[in-house]
């Protein structure tokens, strides 16, 4: 197992360059963000870009309002903390 080098990690997470990331909306705490609609008027090009991302970028994103039923993740919400009390 190879180390884990913390200050290359952040040192990728600073230099990402949003101009890399045409539908990004924005970088935040070296992460690119998406919106979920963006992605979904060209998802070729969309997974051309999070594996881009993933492979060469900073290796994180987030995508907003992925999700639109938040009921579900409410209800994995409960689920989770069951779980936590349990244990």
């Amino acid at each position: 197992m190879r180390d884990f080098d913390i200050q290359g990690l952040k040192q990728q997470l600073a230099s990402a360059d949003i101009s890399q990331y045409p539908m990004a909306n924005q970088i935040e705490q070296g992460a690119l963000l998406y919106d979920a609609d963006t992605l979904a008027g060209d998802p070729e090009t969309a997974k051309a870009e999070l594996y881009s991302a993933l492979l060469d970028g900073p290796g994180i994103f987030v995508v907003r309002n992925l999700i639109q039923d938040h009921e579900i993740i409410d209800r994995a919400s409960e689920i989770f903390d069951q779980i936590i009390e349990s244990e």
